[in-house]
């Protein structure tokens, strides 16, 4: 009886872990805004378009793999300057540009546990002339995004795609944001 019991324990335990797996990094490429390109391209200030470099970008955390994905500061940044040159805003390198873009990743508030996840980014972004130093505009902009069951049984892969999916959306209403400020 007490073999059996240790058995049913550890195959509980096996269970519960093989539902739940290892937390895994966002992806940058997962990250990156796609769906918003085109319309930007046509409907944006002339002077951005390839006028826009990445300064500071500040923020994130390194993911735990026994415990939660969390959203790296590196990641961040690829996808932020893969979103921006997808859009056409991104200048030849961080020295050109009249336009300096700074992002501070706030927060990322995640779910614990839940079937399914919805996380939301919040950060804030400056665009800073460069040769005036004036900034021309701030904003914190918050972004939920949901993972359901139905994208990944596992909870620990769930978890990542709601932080991916937060920050895309979060990039991708930063990109609109730009596209509709004139300078």
């Amino acid at each position: 009886m007490k073999y059996l019991k240790f058995g049913l324990v550890a195959a509980l335990l096996l269970s519960a872990l093989t539902l739940t797996g290892c937390a895994t990094a966002a992806r940058s490429d997962a990250m990156v805004a796609s769906s918003v390109v085109a319309p930007v391209a046509a409907n944006a200030s002339k002077k951005l378009l390839g006028n826009v470099a990445i300064g500071d970008v500040t923020g994130g955390s390194s993911t735990n793999p026994m415990w939660v994905s969390k959203v790296g500061g590196a990641e961040f940044e690829k996808a932020l300057e893969a979103s921006l040159k997808g859009a056409g805003f991104l200048s030849a390198n961080r020295q050109a540009g009249d336009y300096k873009l700074v992002a501070d990743l706030r927060e990322v508030n995640q779910p614990m546990i839940g079937l399914d996840m919805t996380v939301t980014s919040s950060v804030e972004y400056q665009l800073i002339e460069r040769a005036t130093g004036n900034n021309i505009y701030r904003e914190t902009i918050s972004a939920p995004y949901t993972a359901k069951m139905s994208d990944s049984f596992l909870g620990a892969e769930r978890l990542r795609l709601a932080n991916e999916g937060s920050i895309r959306s979060n990039i991708e209403r930063l990109i609109q944001r730009l596209a509709a400020l004139v300078p």
